[in-house]
């Protein structure tokens, strides 16, 4: 039989667990919104497009890893509540990055670093539209997803007042 915990530290774990997630949220949808907004036509005005691209193939990388990261994070939240929006509008997310993750060595394929051409430009750009399709889908499902998080109370494993 286990104790139950203090209310006034589970309301106050369940605030730091959703910051958490609105943080992390945050960081990946801010660095994402930024990076498409703001470095890529600075980018392409300086080196082309061909140039910035690039730049971009490394950066997409590493927004998936952290796509992948903030993911893990949600999902334990969505573990925890079981609402299904919240489950929903994480599948979506979900999915979508599992496809990126699997298109991007498709795009690498047609990019040579050393010469810094595209094998096949057509097919090419018409494969990044592809990728650009799905990241945008991502990323309004997680606008939605950050809208559930940030709207519910219970948002963590410290919701349940038991302790062993």
């Amino acid at each position: 039989m286990g104790q139950y915990a203090d209310p006034i530290q589970t309301v106050i774990l369940n605030g730091m667990w959703r910051y958490l997630l609105i943080l992390a949220l945050a960081f990946w949808l801010g660095g994402l919104t930024f990076y498409a907004l703001v470095v890529v036509p600075i980018g392409a005005d300086i080196l082309g497009s061909t140039g910035q691209g690039f730049i971009t193939q490394r950066v997409t990388n590493q927004l998936n890893l952290i796509g992948a990261g903030v993911l893990a994070m949600l999902l334990a939240n969505v573990l925890v509540r079981r609402g299904r929006l919240l489950t929903a509008t994480w599948l979506v997310p979900a999915a979508t990055q599992v496809a990126l993750f699997t298109m991007h060595p498709w795009l690498d394929g047609m990019l040579d670093a050393t010469t810094q051409e595209i094998a096949d430009g057509e097919l090419f750009y018409k494969r990044h539209g592809m990728y650009l399709d799905v990241t945008a889908v991502q990323w309004a499902a997680l606008l939605v997803h950050l809208w559930c998080v940030q709207s519910t109370s219970k948002t963590s494993p410290a919701s349940d007042t038991r302790t062993s």
